[in-house]
């Protein structure tokens, strides 16, 4: 479906790019989501988290501490094709976009998922189930999840949950063990949800919606929570009031809305970025994510971020890759702490490191906005339109 024209003006004007203040976003998110970020809190992980929030206060580069956090990205299949995702239909110039490769083999094992499991509980205080893909794609998602509840972790998944579910399947979901699930709905009308969610069927999305919470209720089910995210833009603020209605008629337990993203997250790298230095050193570091996250991608392979470089990521040309170790090799603890690591944690901590040590150029977090300043080049995006976003000059 064609874009109007008032959204294709959204992404023409220059505007700034969501990385915004990591740890105030990450404040926001624990105090909003403090039902599942708390659930199965104890002084185990209270510590781990106190130790994780003071190495970032002190820039510590070695971590005496597991993440507190961890996002493990089952599978990077979808069977959408949003226009800022990985998963876009690239036209003309996109680069990494068009190089993006996805097999149906790129699923994790059982038995992998259980020895991360195993590795970080009793420290690690959530999962994220979740990063380029839709969790629902892969088939044991409840089965995995349930096993990391029962392990004393909090499992948040976040889905656009367009599948055609039977009754079994809203029945599995409702006892998988899932501490959060967030549905992203983009629009009240199929029209407008279409926009952005290329493929999708809201009809199915509130169907199934309407039978989870339905569920829930008949057996006093208080997992898992139920959030309902929009992502805004021109195109559809106009019916976020008619959402939020539809539903919370419904039951879910929050409503969210907020800016969404108007680039390519494929196209998110340094070589599409004029770079013109780094950012100014601060008391804090520029990033918390080093200190207080790990993103696992479905083969093992470590990256300290899921905003930054997810196109080489995904790229068919396996060269491009910037993780940083593999935890079905080395353990999440031997990743964790490794040189690459602790080379990133050392960059953000003090930006102008660029200065004396070249060769940071190739470390995971250059040309990211939080650590450079510059530029994002003119790129063309999915649906065919031109962007380009200033990044705090």
């Amino acid at each position: 479906m064609t874009t109007p024209d008032r959204n294709t003006q959204s992404i023409n004007k220059e505007t700034s790019l969501p990385f915004g203040h990591f740890l105030w976003h990450w404040l926001k998110g624990i105090i909003y989501k403090r039902h599942s970020f708390f659930h199965h809190f104890t002084l185990a992980k209270a510590r781990n988290l106190g130790k994780s929030i003071l190495g970032y206060l002190t820039k510590k580069p070695q971590a005496n501490y597991y993440p507190p956090v961890v996002k493990i990205d089952l599978s990077p299949l979808c069977n959408l094709h949003c226009p800022v995702c990985v998963h876009a239909s690239p036209k003309e110039n996109s680069v990494l976009l068009a190089q993006q490769h996805f097999d149906s083999d790129h699923m994790m094992s059982v038995a992998d998922f259980k020895k991360i499991i195993d590795e970080i509980k009793g420290k690690t205080q959530s999962v994220y189930l979740y990063l380029m893909g839709e969790p629902f794609m892969h088939p044991h998602l409840c089965e995995m999840s349930q096993y990391a509840n029962a392990a004393g972790l909090n499992v948040l998944v976040s889905t656009h949950f367009s599948f055609k579910f039977p009754d079994k399947k809203i029945a599995e979901i409702a006892h998988s063990g899932i501490t959060h699930l967030e549905l992203s709905i983009d629009g009240a009308t199929q029209e407008i949800y279409e926009q952005t969610r290329v493929g999708g069927h809201l009809d199915w999305v509130l169907d199934n919606l309407e039978r989870l919470v339905a569920y829930k209720k008949a057996h006093n089910l208080v997992y898992p929570k139920i959030e309902v995210q929009c992502l805004a833009f021109e195109h559809n603020r106009h019916q976020i009031p008619m959402l939020r209605a539809k539903v919370k008629a419904l039951g879910v337990d929050m409503f969210t809305a907020e800016d969404g993203d108007v680039g390519s997250w494929a196209e998110m790298a340094a070589e599409n970025f004029n770079i013109s230095g780094p950012k100014e050193d601060k008391l804090i570091p520029a990033c918390n994510w080093p200190f207080a996250a790990m993103v696992i991608k479905y083969n093992g392979d470590a990256v300290p971020c899921c905003l930054f470089n997810m196109g080489k990521e995904f790229s068919k040309d396996k060269s491009l890759s910037m993780s940083l170790g593999n935890v079905f090799k080395d353990g999440v603890s031997g990743v964790w702490n490794n040189k690459a690591y602790q080379q990133v944690r050392r960059y953000v901590s003090k930006p102008s490191l660029i200065n004396e040590d070249k060769s940071l150029e190739k470390n995971f977090c250059y040309g990211c906005p939080q650590v450079s300043r510059g530029t994002f080049k003119e790129i063309i995006v999915s649906d065919g339109t031109q962007y380009n976003i200033r990044i705090n000059q």
